[in-house]
């Protein structure tokens, strides 16, 4: 080990100031007696080798300076083998760019000597695991150049041998600092073509060695100071260059403007559709939608050989045709941005041109420089058609008599290759310039037709009238089923629908001879009737849309079976021919009925206590066959004179019957009573969170709120283990008898009548060594002989939470005195209570040196006075203490005006 002793020693400057001397003596004091000892053995010593094995290590105060500064290096030597080293010399070269330097080491180093740059130091013999360290201070030569940086090397040699040279030498490497950098500004040779290079600039106003790298905005990057770059797309770009040296970075930006052409052409062709020897028209729309001028423009539109007679006029622009063929290719003036023009080429289909063909023409516009390729070229396409239609006509030579054929014919003022369809109007169809149809029945029909070529398709239409008579009758009674001997009247009546005269009209009517009383009017066209067995009117003619009506009246003959149906039928004919025959007939049928229905009454057994049967009648003063059903009001139905019915919800109800037959219908109601116990329990625990030891109680509150007194009536409950001292009191109602087994109760009460209302309270105890954290439940259940519809509520059930509850809120009261307050003799009650808490006992110091317990004390004072009285509060949990005064005073007078809180009557 080093000896304790230390040799401090300063060379080179001997001017240097105390204090860095002093500090240097510091460092060489830490060096020898920290870094020697533990970080060279750490460094050097992981693996010792047989032999000596001198190793050195070096440190720096700061590898990164600025000129002017002061750093520090330390050496640390050791043999860090198994065997003394002989012969030791230690040779540090010193950088030129240190200057002052002071150099001290301790007692293992026997001296030095200089041969600049090398600094050579003698070494003591040293023994397995000795060791040494020297320390050598220097300014940085405040001139040293910005950004370079120097090296001191040390170097560490045994003449008498050493084991592992690998660990004898040691570096460490300075870097001064740059000048910090500033003002950077960049600059572009924008606006630039496309396909042309931008060139860059950056520059500094201070700062030294930077290095210059770009983004140029695009996804491409640069650097140096003057770069340039090509970008493939115009727009506008921001360029950001960043100059960075060893002690930091800036950034600085430009704009970028990449400008190109975008020359585009756009051919449209009107019309669409030509006729040969039609005239067409070309436009051209030419266009510059970038923003720089497009050059060398060049427009190419090969015509179509079809067309003939050609002019071509521009606007807006300069062309100039090179003639080459086939035509055209013109030379276009300069096109600025956003400039543009037009081409506009006319020409002439011959008359010889195929109808059908589809004739396109294409344009393209081409530049030095054009940035999109999507708009160079455009195509317009015509087609050649027929000449339209013009002109169309249709006739028939209608009206026609049903059954006999139309003749039609259609006709144009000009079209070619023309075919026609034709719809009759009757979903019927044809073909052709003169076709003939035949109507299947009479009517007003639009006949269209529809002339087609190639040039598009042209309607109209012609009205056809189809003649024929067409006589429809129809007869009606007053009512389908009448009662015995009623009256029935009927309605004939007749029309001619269609569009033809009808002539030789005949009606014919064969009376029923169930009727009798047969009366007879007739109205609209004038009737001759022929009198006999059969009614029959005769009408010379009958015109289209006309028609009449015939009213008969007769009256059933008595002795009719009921049920009985006679049937009336009426005829129409007539000698002209008709459309059909299918409303030239019409019968009615008359039922002969049921004794209408009269008196009708509906009665009922209630009041009916729920789960008994309802017994209903209906009773009628006169009416065949009637038919009962009742509709009992709650939502069920049944039938019958006498039906009975079993509700099943207690409460009042209307009845509905209705007696009906085939004449008649009518309804009664009656008003039924059902009538039920109903009994509700409620159940409490007083209070819902208690502790051990603490007082509970659980309160049973019952009542009948149905209609019919409840009897025999059992209430049962069973409390929880854990309550013991368990005490009953009973409120509102008789107990007749009372039961205890185990922990369940029995009662058996008094008839309870509607609205009466009964309480039974449980008081006790919580057991001591009753669980925390458990919930106690208490179940009743209510019953009564007396039939019930909601059993519900006929069953409580009430909980408390045994746990140890914090004590908070406690409050002492005193009370049970006659004046304003206490006078001596007189006993006095004192009431604790807290907010919250369980398992909780209460201790009383009465201020007098009496004491008490319990949430209720009795105490009397012998002496006036006003006495400070202390309740503490006490469980598991905790405690708390209540203090208090009280003034007592011989008669019951304050003696002096003082706010007591705790005084209570």
């Amino acid at each position: 080990m080093m000896p304790k002793s230390i040799l401090l020693a300063a060379v080179t400057d001997g001017n240097l100031p105390r204090r860095v001397r002093r500090m240097m003596a510091v460092a060489c004091m830490l060096a020898l007696g920290a870094l020697s000892s533990l970080a060279l053995v750490t460094a050097l010593s992981a693996a010792p080798l047989v032999g000596p094995d001198v190793g050195v290590i070096k440190n720096v105060t700061s590898t990164f300076v600025e000129p002017g500064d002061r750093i520090t290096y330390t050496i640390a030597f050791q043999n860090v083998g198994t065997a003394t080293a002989t012969g030791i010399v230690l040779t540090d070269v010193l950088p030129a760019e240190l200057t002052a330097l002071a150099i001290q080491f301790g007692g293992n180093v026997i001296g030095y000597s200089v041969n600049l740059p090398n600094y050579i130091f003698t070494i003591a013999d040293l023994s397995a695991g000795e060791s040494g360290a020297i320390v050598i201070g220097g300014t940085v030569n405040p001139g040293v150049t910005r950004g370079s940086a120097f090296t001191n090397t040390v170097t560490i040699t045994a003449s008498g041998g050493d084991v592992d040279p690998a660990n004898n030498q040691a570096s460490k490497v300075v870097t001064v600092a740059d000048a910090p950098l500033s003002g950077l500004a960049a600059a572009n040779s924008g606006p630039t073509l496309l396909t042309n290079a931008t060139f860059f600039s950056a520059t500094l106003t201070a700062g030294t060695n930077p290095v210059f790298t770009w983004d140029f905005g695009d996804g491409n990057s640069g650097s140096g100071a003057n770069p340039s770059h090509l970008y493939l797309a115009p727009g506008s770009y921001s360029a950001t260059v960043t100059a960075t040296n060893n002690v930091g970075s800036v950034s600085a930006s430009t704009l970028v403007s990449v400008v190109a052409p975008n020359v585009g052409i756009a051919k449209t062709v009107t019309p669409a559709t030509a006729t040969p020897g039609a005239t067409v028209t070309y436009t051209l729309q030419v266009s510059n939608t970038g923003d720089a001028t497009a050059t060398n423009v060049v427009i190419t539109d090969v015509i179509p050989t079809e067309l003939v007679n050609l002019s071509v006029t521009a606007l807006g622009f300069t062309i100039t045709d090179t003639l080459a063929a086939p035509a055209y290719v013109w030379q276009a003036s300069d096109l600025p941005p956003t400039a543009g023009g037009a081409i506009v080429i006319v020409g002439e289909f011959p008359p010889t041109v195929t109808v059908g063909s589809i004739i396109t023409n294409a344009a393209e516009i081409a530049a030095d420089i054009d940035w999109e390729s999507a708009n160079r070229s455009s195509q317009a396409t015509l087609t050649i058609v027929d000449a339209p239609i013009i002109g169309l006509a249709a006739i028939n030579d209608s009206p026609t008599i049903l059954g006999a054929s139309t003749q039609f014919t259609v006709a144009q003022v000009a079209g070619t290759n023309v075919s026609y369809a034709w719809d009759f109007g009757d979903g019927q169809f044809g073909v052709g310039a003169t076709p003939t149809h035949t109507y299947s029945a009479p009517g007003v029909y639009t006949a269209t037709v529809t002339a087609t070529n190639s040039a598009g398709s042209v309607s109209v239409t012609t009205p056809v009238t189809i003649l024929a008579a067409d006589l429809h009758i129809e007869k009606v009674a007053s009512a389908a089923l009448l009662a015995p001997e009623s009256t029935v009247a009927y309605t004939i009546t007749f029309t001619n629908a269609g569009l033809l005269t009808a002539a030789s009209v005949r009606i014919t009517d064969v009376m029923p001879s169930e009727l009798t009383d047969i009366a007879i009017r007739a109205f609209g066209n004038t009737t001759n009737l022929v009198n006999g067995a059969t009614f029959i009117w005769e009408l010379p003619t009958l015109a289209p849309q006309q028609g009449g009506v015939i009213l008969i009246t007769g009256r059933m003959k008595p002795g009719l079976l009921t049920g009985a149906i006679f049937t009336n039928t009426v005829a129409i004919g007539a000698s002209t021919v008709e459309a059909g025959p299918g409303a030239n007939q019409s019968a009615v049928g008359v039922t002969v009925g049921d004794t209408p229905a009269s008196g009708l009454a509906a009665s009922n057994s209630s009041p009916t206590l729920l789960g008994g049967v309802t017994a209903f009648t209906a009773t009628a003063t006169t009416g065949d066959n009637l038919v009962y059903s009742w509709d009992f009001g709650d939502g069920q139905v049944g039938s019958g004179a006498n039906p009975t019915h079993l509700y099943t919800v207690p409460g009042i109800y209307t009845a509905t019957v209705t007696a009906t037959n085939n004449t008649s219908s009518l309804t009664a109601t009656t008003v039924v009573h059902i009538t039920s116990a109903e009994l509700h329990l409620t159940k409490q625990a007083l209070p819902a969170i208690v502790g051990p030891g603490d007082a509970i109680e659980f309160r049973l509150s019952f009542t009948n709120t149905g209609a019919t007194v409840a009897g025999d009536v059992r209430l049962t409950d069973t409390f929880p283990v854990q309550m013991e001292n368990v005490t009953v009191a009973v409120n509102g109602v008789t107990v007749n008898q009372s039961t205890l087994v185990g922990t369940t109760y029995v009662w058996s009460l008094a008839d309870l009548a509607p609205g009466a209302v009964g309480v039974i309270t449980l008081h006790g105890d919580i057991a001591q060594g009753t669980p925390l954290d458990i919930t106690l439940a208490n179940t009743a259940t209510i019953s009564t002989a007396t039939p019930e519809h909601n059993l519900a509520d006929n069953t409580a059930t009430a909980s408390a939470q045994v746990t140890l509850a914090p004590i908070s809120g406690l409050l002492g009261i005193v009370t049970n005195y006659q004046g304003a307050v206490p006078r001596i003799g007189e006993i006095l009650t004192f009431i604790a209570t807290v907010q919250a808490g369980t398992s909780v006992s209460y201790s009383w110091d009465f201020g007098d040196g009496a004491t008490g317990a319990g949430a209720s004390a009795l105490h009397a004072y012998a002496r006036p006075g006003v006495y400070p009285v202390r309740l503490t509060a006490v469980n598991p949990a905790g405690s708390q203490v209540y203090l208090f005064y009280v003034m007592v005073t011989e008669n019951g007078e304050p003696a002096f005006q003082v706010f007591l809180p705790a005084l209570a009557r």
